[in-house]
């Protein structure tokens, strides 16, 4: 499982190195701890472990990283308001799993709801400003509740209604290596 997770975060850089991603501080924080880092707000020494951070005045700064008491974090949020860059935050969080042969649901209240992390991995994987990967099958028909995107590997990315499929198998964790929330104040009980 722990070489797993380093292909999701080593491939969630090759991700962010095409596209030209560097994380703001507050992307960075949450990001690193479902690796098992801590950002800190010092820069590193030589051969310290660190990250790129995009500060708010747009320059770009080293930060010194150190290992996450208990571990890579299980459960990670994003809060902000309208336009603060959630949606692409959790589509560079999910671009990491594009280096693997796993499924990832987006799940939302509605299928709408994911729409725009879906749009944005979409295009870090697929387009010609992102990776140009290969794909097996893009449907994008949110009507009919059928968004998904299944890559050569076999990652498969799919947004699921929550009022839908909350009592389905694939809700359960069995057969999924992760579940990205769109919107999860809407869902009941969270």
């Amino acid at each position: 499982n722990g070489r797993r997770h380093a292909l999701v975060a080593d491939y969630r850089r090759k991700v962010w190195e095409r596209y030209g991603i560097t994380p703001f501080v507050h992307q960075a924080e949450w990001i690193l701890a479902g690796e098992g880092w801590v950002l800190t707000d010092q820069a590193p020494t030589k051969g310290q472990a660190s990250a790129l951070v995009m500060l708010d005045d747009e320059s770009i700064e080293p930060r010194l990283i150190v290992p996450r008491p208990g571990g890579a974090a299980h459960v990670l949020t994003d809060l902000g308001g309208f336009k603060a860059g959630k949606s692409f935050g959790g589509a560079m969080w999910l671009s990491g799993f594009a280096g693997v042969d796993g499924a990832v649901d987006l799940v939302g209240l509605e299928y709408d709801t994911c729409e725009p992390e879906f749009n944005y991995l979409v295009d870090m994987l697929t387009s010609e400003r992102g990776l140009c990967l290969p794909y097996k099958a893009l449907r994008y028909n949110k009507k009919d509740g059928a968004m998904w995107l299944t890559l050569e590997n076999n990652a498969h990315f799919e947004c699921k209604s929550y009022r839908a499929s909350r009592k389905s198998e694939t809700m359960k964790g069995k057969t999924r290596d992760g579940y990205y929330f769109c919107e999860s104040y809407q869902l009941p009980g969270f």
